[in-house]
């Protein structure tokens, strides 16, 4: 075996065509479960196929094209039309393509078996994770009707879950003694603590495949080493894990928004006071914060308005509380604040994490509200006690422990993803701070179940309008960087062949 070629090149001076990525995270973590995480995500999708999955496309920046998924392991997407989706949207039928193998001794098709084996497991609590549970949120059953025929069985009408069965979570199992196999155009040569070897797989069929190419006869992903050692991950359909900078990336993150404490009873329970809440809004500097985000390497940052990020489905440029150039404004804060009855000023609690990055956003949001006469008083804590302890303690929430706090939310998957990033703010596990309204949660049930995407995406605009009003969080900045792209796929651009 050969090493690699300089940084940028994929020849070697021995003949071999060697691929070397360099990434942060322990490269021989390759189970399923971590198919969300930056580099394991990123050799999960050249071993293991799905039903469906994102394909790299040429220009990241088209919105109508990046994070659309398109049938992989499948033969179609299921619709009403091509008979794949009953009248009631309750059953999905998936018909699988044939010459999709093991590389078993001797070599196997992946059958509708393999795929319900590896479903089941997905939503075993022990492997549990957001896309199990939105999974088993929205499925009631899945069986094999034969070898190549899936049949879904949903607890309600579901527009995103052809895109839930696009992560890389959603994998096909082979047979328990068959042990560790690949279905991808790669497999696993070998594995330690330091690199894993992947060389291709002898019974992969590219006529079958329009989603992966074969870019190398070997590609080392090791633990260790500088730029200068490893190629550009990001030419080749998976998202670099380099030091430079990568492309702009449309699916951004919600990251930071201001969360805040309804059930706090400090200040004789302010924030339940809905001008208190729009007080706070108008005191940010979106700007201000979006700055220390905007500094990391490879990170495009941009100020938000709204509980839908940019590049999911209902976002738009409504702006119910808008500021001069963002900046805030103290004068509409304060006297928001008189006519909620603290014209002398408010004094809250700050969930902070104890980290330079954190420290810093800190005091942007202090020097922003400051000068609206709103006093924050830092409660540091390990980033470990926050997202663990903390923000999920609710006799800590009800005893004021802390009133505001600048979480991130990375959804799963971009593009149709409200279930995972805006559902999960307003609703589930990233709603730390007790926000409940019933009138919401059927607006999101009529979203999450609309036959059409742009009807979908007018409901979704619709929440997004009422949470808006309520102002049960702050969107403050939305993010995007290699790892949000990373979480559904790839998004990049392939190299010229020659």
């Amino acid at each position: 075996m050969s090493t690699s070629a300089p940084q940028g090149t994929t020849g070697t001076t021995t003949g071999t065509r060697t691929l070397t990525f360099l990434g942060p995270d322990d490269p021989d973590h390759l189970d399923p479960d971590s198919a969300h995480h930056v580099r394991p995500g990123q050799v999960l999708r050249v071993l293991s196929r799905t039903l469906f999955a994102v394909p790299v496309v040429e220009d990241v920046a088209d919105p109508d094209r990046v994070f659309v998924p398109v049938p992989d392991v499948a033969e179609t997407v299921p619709t009403q039309d091509n008979g794949g989706l009953t009248a009631d949207l309750l059953t999905c039928v998936v018909r699988l393509r044939p010459g999709v193998r093991w590389d078993t001794e001797p070599p196997r098709e992946v059958t509708a078996h393999d795929f319900v084996r590896g479903l089941r497991r997905m939503t075993d609590p022990a492997h549990a994770g957001d896309v199990a549970g939105f999974f088993g949120d929205t499925v009631r059953e899945v069986r094999a009707e034969d070898d190549r025929t899936l049949v879904f069985h949903l607890r309600r009408p579901a527009n995103d879950l052809v895109n839930l069965l696009s992560t890389g979570c959603a994998t096909a199992l082979p047979e328990p003694h068959e042990g560790e196999r690949a279905n991808g155009p790669y497999r696993v040569a070998s594995a330690s603590a330091e690199e894993v070897v992947l060389e291709p797989n002898p019974v992969w069929d590219q006529d079958t495949d329009a989603v992966r190419r074969v870019e190398a006869d070997r590609i080392v992903v090791r633990r260790h080493g500088t730029a200068a050692d490893s190629d550009p991950a990001w030419q080749f359909g998976i998202v670099s894990w380099g030091r430079d900078a990568a492309l702009p990336c449309p699916g951004y993150t919600l990251n930071p928004y201001l969360a805040l404490n309804l059930r706090s009873p400090n200040q004789d329970g302010a924030l339940a006071s809905l001008r208190v809440r729009q007080a706070i809004g108008y005191a940010v500097d979106k700007v201000a914060v979006r700055d220390v985000f905007a500094a990391l390497p490879g990170v495009t940052a941009v100020t938000a308005h709204s509980v839908v990020p940019p590049g999911a489905l209902g976002h738009s440029k409504y702006d119910p509380y808008p500021t001069p150039g963002d900046r805030g404004d103290p004068g509409k804060s304060r006297a928001l604040l008189a006519d909620a009855g603290f014209a002398d000023g408010l004094r809250l609690v700050m969930a902070v994490r104890d980290s330079e990055l954190h420290r810093n956003v800190f005091s942007a949001f202090e020097s922003a509200l400051s000068r609206a006469g709103i006093e924050l008083v830092p409660k540091f804590v390990s980033t470990g006690e926050f997202y663990a302890g903390l923000m999920f303690d609710r006799d800590a929430g009800e005893a004021g422990e802390w009133d505001v706090a600048a979480p991130g939310w990375t959804p799963d998957w971009h593009g149709n993803n409200n279930r995972s990033v805006m559902v999960q703010v307003l609703r589930g596990a990233g709603n730390y701070g007790g926000y409940d309204n019933p009138r919401l949660d059927v607006l999101v049930e009529r979203a999450l179940g609309a036959v059409s995407l742009p009807r979908a995406a007018l409901l979704w605009h619709q929440a997004n309008i009422m949470a808006m009003t309520d102002l049960p969080v702050i969107p403050v900045v939305a993010m995007a960087c290699r790892c949000c792209a990373a979480r559904t796929g790839a998004a990049g651009r392939w190299p010229e062949r020659t």
